[in-house]
């Protein structure tokens, strides 16, 4: 069962590096596995994480495999993969991977990547605490026009998020042609909001 998030808000504070946005996430899984979340194999769960890959950054944290672990667990273990990194407890630091580590990747719009998890980002839409810059992170996070109403969609996704349903019917990351590895580079992708930091080095 998913666990409920509501309880429990995420941080507010900048993450340590950019991460892809969910619709990202959930355009990968369509790609790997075809939204099969629950899928339960050595490559497990809707983002096909390698056993080894999953408990070395820190999947363990929600499950023993990533098929048996909610979506919003096995998307902050993937971004820990691709940018974040992760420390274990016995203080050793796996760095990032990078996108690449997924096939997929090279046949998707390479993502926007952004500060802020989009869980936190709606979280502060609905409690009317929305800084104008968190808005601009939310705006990418739901694929949402510079003329269109951020407020009301978050609400609206804001519902659907906390049923655990998901964001895949947003975003234009729609598969296209292969294009070179090199393209997902840190230093190529479009990176909006919190821009006192500074990013880091590619992985």
């Amino acid at each position: 069962m998913d666990e409920d998030h509501s309880a429990n808000p995420p941080p507010q504070s900048p993450l340590t590096a950019p991460i892809a946005t969910d619709q990202y996430w959930d355009a990968m899984a369509r790609c790997e596995t075809n939204t099969r979340w629950h899928r339960d194999t050595k490559w497990g769960g809707g983002l096909g994480i390698y056993l080894k890959t999953w408990k070395v950054f820190g999947g363990l944290e929600f499950a023993p495999r990533a098929g048996l672990a909610s979506r919003l667990d096995q998307i902050e273990v993937a971004n820990r993969i691709a940018t974040l990194g992760y420390t274990s407890p016995s203080g050793y630091h796996y760095k990032p991977i990078g996108y690449h580590a997924w096939g997929c990747a090279l046949r998707l719009t390479p993502p926007t990547l952004i500060w802020h998890r989009t869980e936190a980002l709606l979280a502060e839409a609905v409690g009317n605490a929305l800084t104008a810059d968190h808005a601009v992170e939310l705006r990418a996070a739901l694929g949402v026009a510079e003329t269109d109403d951020v407020m009301a969609r978050a609400q609206a996704v804001y519902e659907r998020y906390q049923r655990q349903e998901g964001f895949d019917d947003l975003g234009n990351y729609k598969p296209r042609r292969t294009f070179a590895a090199s393209q997902l580079r840190l230093a190529h992708l479009k990176i909006i909001g919190h821009a006192d930091a500074v990013a880091p080095s590619d992985p």
